[in-house]
């Protein structure tokens, strides 16, 4: 992608149509790629638009994108969801005890995870956070053996409207490591999870557009393989970045690696594109 030095702004992307996503809609470009009919996505939720036209896009600037999000329904889960999180779970709680002693995690990685305690005594919570560091979701962990394991509020925004550990990373990185879990994210500050093997089109938006590092590397759970190489495939569709494929030992994802996950990442690493 190709970014725009000046600043744009909406007064730049006057809507013509409406998009098939929530909060987006479609506007002629303002790069002068002879685009007339609208093929510049604008996404008032992240601040983004984005031409299919020319592949060029970048960041909205200015007080007009608050004033149009004030005709925006603002989601029930956005904000009142993260503010009932409880406290910091402390140690020797049976929470901190299942993150430390069933999940192997010491207490500097039990801390970045910043688990909480929430509405439900038997399971684990941590926020999760966007670009700008704002907390915009939450996710519960069981620690009970039971299903599911994971919880997510119902409705949107969900999940996949974001990349747990972006925040971490600066834009430009050398490298980012996507991974399908926070378990398995919070061993590298490289590294950022998916919430799952399918990556969204909001996900692929926040990894190449606002992140974009010159590596990618996709590192799945083993029996995700394939949907791995499918991602690899869209992600080099939109963004000119070295993309690496990891083929994990059987029944090992990079949480149960631990430490030595990013040895064998690297080791194990096929360049796919």
């Amino acid at each position: 992608m190709v970014r725009e030095h000046r600043s744009i702004t909406l007064a730049d992307l006057p809507k013509v149509k409406e998009s098939s996503k929530r909060h987006c809609y479609m506007a002629v470009c303002p790069n002068n790629c002879g685009d007339r009919t609208g093929h510049a996505e604008v996404d008032l939720r992240q601040n983004l638009f984005y031409c299919v036209r020319c592949g060029r896009g970048g960041r909205i600037y200015g007080d007009g994108i608050r004033e149009e999000r004030l005709g925006m329904p603002v989601h029930e889960n956005t904000v009142p969801m993260g503010r009932e999180l409880g406290d910091l779970i402390e140690e020797n709680t049976p929470q901190w005890n299942y993150l430390k002693n069933e999940r192997g995690f010491n207490d500097t990685l039990i801390r970045k995870l910043e688990p909480h305690r929430g509405p439900e005594p038997w399971r684990v919570y941590f926020p999760i956070y966007d670009l700008q560091g704002n907390q915009v979701l939450q996710t519960g962990r069981t620690i009970r053996d039971t299903s599911p394991k994971w919880w997510f509020p119902p409705g949107k925004p969900g999940a996949h409207e974001f990349l747990w550990g972006a925040n971490r990373i600066e834009p430009g990185a050398e490298e980012i490591i996507v991974v399908e879990g926070i378990f398995d994210a919070v061993w590298d500050d490289r590294r950022v999870a998916i919430f799952g093997s399918n990556m969204s089109s909001f996900q692929v938006n926040i990894l190449t557009r606002d992140l974009a590092p010159k590596k990618i590397t996709i590192a799945l759970d083993r029996d995700a393989l394939d949907k791995a190489r499918i991602l690899a495939t869209r992600i080099a569709m939109i963004w000119t970045a070295e993309i690496y494929i990891v083929e994990l030992p059987r029944k090992k994802d990079p949480c149960d690696l631990g430490y030595d996950g990013s040895t064998t990442i690297e080791k194990s690493k096929e360049l796919w594109i």
